[in-house]
């Protein structure tokens, strides 16, 4: 989620921030250097929780979130690095 900001006191940014730290499924918070202001890593059950979770956060902070661009991610899959088998070839399993 990619959140773009008005400009706003350091009282509001901090706020914010605070706000996110306290969401328990939003994972990470980054402040970004680029076209957009905060990165953040949300992870929900379903659309439902998502969208309530955004209205909260547009409603109480209405003043400064300007727009935020969400990129949906439906499945994880596990990386290993490591080729099939090579665990087994390599003494690790």
């Amino acid at each position: 989620m990619f959140i773009f900001l008005n400009y706003a006191s350091k009282a509001r940014i901090e706020a914010f921030v605070e706000y996110c730290r306290l969401q328990p499924s939003i994972v990470y918070l980054i402040k970004a250097l680029g076209e957009w202001d905060y990165e953040l890593n949300i992870e929900v059950a379903d659309a439902a929780a998502f969208r309530s979770l955004m209205m909260d956060l547009t409603r109480r902070f209405a003043d400064i979130v300007r727009d935020y661009y969400a990129l949906p991610v439906a499945e994880l899959c596990k990386f290993t690095g490591m080729p099939e088998g090579a665990e087994v070839a390599l003494g690790i399993r």
